[in-house]
């Protein structure tokens, strides 16, 4: 669940659910998300139409900040 006062670069994460595909690919309330298959993620409207591109159940490779730190 994106943080929706954040204001950016990037879609902070506020809150993942036990069990979410978003948990089991390891990402943590807290982490910003930067990229989404390639295609950078400046704020909740480019979040939304980079989702909006693909169907439920598509696995996509989600860059995010941790820190300093970025992981895919």
């Amino acid at each position: 669940m994106p943080d929706f006062q954040f204001a950016g670069p990037g879609v902070l994460v506020g809150s993942v659910l036990e069990g979410s595909p978003a948990a089991k690919a390891g990402i943590l309330a807290g982490d910003v998300i930067v990229a989404i298959d390639g295609k950078d993620v400046a704020d909740l409207r480019a979040y939304g139409a980079v989702l909006r591109a693909h169907q439920p159940g598509d696995t996509l490779r989600i860059r995010v900040k941790r820190g300093e730190e970025t992981k895919e």
